[in-house]
C-alpha cells in the first residue's frame, strides 16, 4: 500500500510485529491458510479471524488489479450493505434539526438556516486548537469516570492544525500511551460540531481507544490478532461509529446526565450539531454511492453535495477526495453506518448494563458482524 499508493494501511501495531511477507501472492496464500484454519475454530474468534481474512484477501485482489464493483468491495471488506440513504431518513432528521434552530430565531429553508447557525457558531481558524484544549480535560475525566479505565501515562501530547488535507480531524497514536491530534483549517468549524469531532477524536474516542487496546495487550487480555488496527478490515465501523457517539456516551448532549461544567444550552446546542453532522454524512455518503456505485462525476457529486446549502465547496470537494482515494474510497462508508450500528445499539442495550456495552465495545476484538451477534444475544433478537 505504502509501494503504490503511499498510503500506510496499518495506524497503530501494539505488538510491533515485523513484516516478513513482500509480495501480494505471497500474503493471499497464507490468508488463504489462516481462513481455512479460522473455519474450524467456530466461534466469536473463528468468525473474527475469517472476517478480517477475507476483508484483506479482497483488498490484495484489489491492490493486484482484480475488478471487484464497490458495493462487493464493502460488504467483503466491512461486511456493511451499502445503500441510497433514503429522502424519508433525510426528512426525518431534518425535522429534527429545524425545530430547535427556529426556536433559537432562525427562519428560512433548513439549509439556509443550518448555514447561518453554522455561521453564528463559527471558531476562527486560529482558535481551533484552543478551544479544543478547553474540551479535553472534561472528556477525558468523563470518559475515565464512566467509560474505560487508561493507564496514568495516557494523554494528547499536541493539538495542531493543518491544510490542503481530505480529512476534518486526525487521531495520531504515537505509542506508550500518547497520541496527538490534528484538525483541519480548510473547512469551517462551529462550536457545537467542533465538540463533537473533538470528542470523537480524542476522549472517548480513538485516543482512547489506541491507548486502551495497547493497555490490554501489553497485559496480555487482547491476542496478537486483535493487537492492531487498520484501514479497509471489518472492524472499521466499531472503530469509527463508537467515536461518532463519543459524545453522546459522555452525557454531552442529555439534560438528565450531570454535566455541571456544561449549561443547558450547551447540551441542546451540542446535540443539535450532532444532528447537523449526521445531515451531513448522510449527503456525504449518497455521493460516495453516486459517483462510486452510479458513475456521477466530481462535478455532479459536488453539486449535490453543495446542494444541501450547508455544505461549502471546500468540504464538497475534500469528501470526493476522500471517497476517490484508492485505499480510503471503501473506508468512507463505515463512518455513516457505524455512527448508526453504534448508536442505535447503545440506546437498546439496558441502561443499567453499560458498563458491559461498553467492554464489549473496547476491550473485545470485534468485526461488523460479530458485533452485531453480540449485541442481538444480549437484547434477546
Amino acid at each position: 500500500s505504502q509501494k503504490q499508493y503511499d498510503e500506510a494501511l496499518i495506524l497503530a501495531n501494539y505488538s510491533h510485529a515485523e513484516p516478513t511477507m513482500t509480495t501480494l501472492d505471497e500474503i493471499n496464500d497464507n490468508l488463504e491458510q489462516i481462513q481455512k484454519t479460522a473455519l474450524t475454530l467456530g466461534g466469536h474468534g473463528g468468525e473474527y479471524v475469517f472476517g478480517m481474512t477475507e476483508a484483506m484477501k479482497c483488498f490484495a485482489q484489489v491492490m493486484q488489479g482484480d475488478t471487484i464493483d464497490y458495493l462487493t468491495r464493502v460488504k467483503r471488506i466491512q461486511q456493511l450493505e451499502m445503500k441510497r440513504i433514503t429522502e424519508e431518513n433525510f426528512c426525518r432528521l431534518e425535522d429534527k434539526i429545524a425545530e430547535p434552530l427556529r426556536n433559537l430565531g432562525y427562519q428560512g429553508q433548513i439549509g439556509e438556516m443550518i448555514a447561518s447557525w453554522i455561521n453564528d457558531t463559527a471558531i476562527a481558524p486560529e482558535q481551533v486548537t484552543i478551544a479544543a484544549k478547553e474540551f479535553l480535560d472534561n472528556a477525558k475525566a468523563e470518559t475515565l469516570a464512566q467509560i474505560v479505565d487508561l493507564p496514568p501515562e495516557d494523554g494528547i501530547d499536541a493539538v495542531s492544525g493543518i491544510r490542503g488535507v481530505f480529512w476534518s480531524g486526525f487521531s495520531r497514536y504515537l505509542g506508550n500511551f500518547r497520541g496527538d491530534l490534528t484538525f483541519n483549517l480548510d473547512r469551517p468549524w462551529a462550536r457545537p460540531l467542533f465538540a463533537n469531532i473533538l470528542c470523537h477524536e480524542g476522549y472517548p474516542g480513538h485516543q482512547t481507544f489506541y491507548c486502551r487496546w495497547d493497555q490490554l495487550f501489553l497485559r496480555g487480555d487482547l491476542p496478537l490478532e486483535g493487537a492492531f488496527y487498520a484501514y479497509n478490515t471489518p472492524t472499521n465501523a466499531l472503530f469509527e461509529g463508537a467515536p461518532e457517539t463519543g459524545l453522546h456516551f459522555l452525557g454531552w448532549d442529555d439534560e438528565t446526565v450531570e454535566t455541571p461544567y456544561l449549561t443547558s444550552k450547551d447540551k441542546t446546542v451540542f446535540a443539535l450539531g450532532r444532528h447537523v453532522l449526521d445531515l451531513q454524512r448522510m449527503y456525504q455518503n449518497n455521493a460516495c454511492f453516486m459517483v462510486n456505485v452510479e458513475n456521477a462525476s466530481q462535478k455532479e457529486a459536488v453539486a449535490y453535495m453543495t446542494g444541501s446549502g450547508f455544505l461549502t465547496e471546500v468540504e464538497a470537494n475534500n469528501v470526493y477526495r476522500f471517497f476517490t482515494h484508492p485505499v480510503q474510497s471503501t473506508y468512507y462508508p463505515c463512518y455513516y453506518y457505524g455512527r448508526w450500528m453504534i448508536y442505535e445499539a447503545y440506546e437498546a442495550w439496558p441502561k443499567d448494563r453499560r458498563n458491559e456495552f461498553f467492554r464489549l465495545l473496547y476491550d473485545t476484538p470485534q468485526t461488523t458482524d460479530t458485533f452485531i451477534k453480540n449485541v442481538q444475544k444480549v437484547l434477546g433478537e
